[in-house]
């Protein structure tokens, strides 16, 4: 299955990479340079995905989740944000997809579930959305949802988290980066995600990498709910 975020490492700007475009040899080094940070960056990211899944592992068998207990399952969520800045928040919904509990405090009426989460709750599989508007908190996000399945082994809820997309950029604060580079989260669309600097400014904007530039991309495949071959 396709990859739900692609890393794209920009080395320089486009000026210098233009200046660069005569000489093949400097070219190819420049794109293994990429290469070589889009591939640690991916590794990064992938090593924070994989540490998502094992929480939502524990949350989905924790007794106040399984239970559909909303009050319980709030409390749990709230100290999770607490002690997770790159979580922007934890929520739990039933089999019919309405809101049992949000660790930060939902609109009224809750927003309708959307319809990566409602697959979940369809198929029995952890998915993830592309670059969303989370309703709930007001923002761009990206969802990552997991199926809580009853004693039958069906889904009975879905647990999802928000991410905190800005936040993103502290995974990538200790990356050697060479000045002048810029790491890209982007999801399948190009819409950017996150970046090694400047994320705020440009979530959600589309990615202009330049046909025959020196960016290069690696999958970002480190959660199961990115449904990535072999993940």
């Amino acid at each position: 299955m396709a990859a739900a975020a692609v890393l794209i490492a920009l080395v320089g700007a486009a000026v210098t990479w233009s200046a660069f475009k005569t000489r093949a040899e400097r070219a190819a080094e420049v794109q293994t340079e990429a290469g070589t940070i889009a591939s640690t960056a991916a590794t990064v990211f992938n090593a924070y995905f994989t540490s998502l899944d094992a929480m939502a592992s524990t949350l989905v068998r924790h007794p106040a989740v399984r239970s559909l207990d909303g009050p319980a399952s709030t409390r749990l969520f709230q100290a999770i944000l607490s002690e997770h800045p790159l979580v922007g928040n934890v929520t739990l919904r039933g089999v019919n997809g309405a809101l049992i509990a949000s660790g930060v405090a939902p609109p009224s009426p809750p927003p309708a579930i959307l319809g990566e989460l409602a697959e979940v709750l369809r198929t029995g599989r952890p998915s993830v959305s592309q670059l969303v508007f989370g309703a709930i908190r007001g923002k761009r996000t990206v969802l990552l949802g997991y199926p809580v399945a009853g004693d039958n082994g069906k889904p009975m809820g879905v647990l999802a988290f928000s991410l905190e997309l800005p936040q993103l950029e502290t995974l990538l604060a200790k990356l050697p980066l060479p000045e002048g580079s810029v790491v890209v989260l982007a999801d399948k669309n190009n819409l950017v995600m996150s970046r090694s600097i400047d994320s705020e400014k440009y979530i959600g904007s589309v990615l202009d990498v330049p046909r025959g530039g020196p960016p290069t991309s690696f999958p970002c495949c480190g959660s199961s709910a990115l449904g990535c071959a072999g993940a």
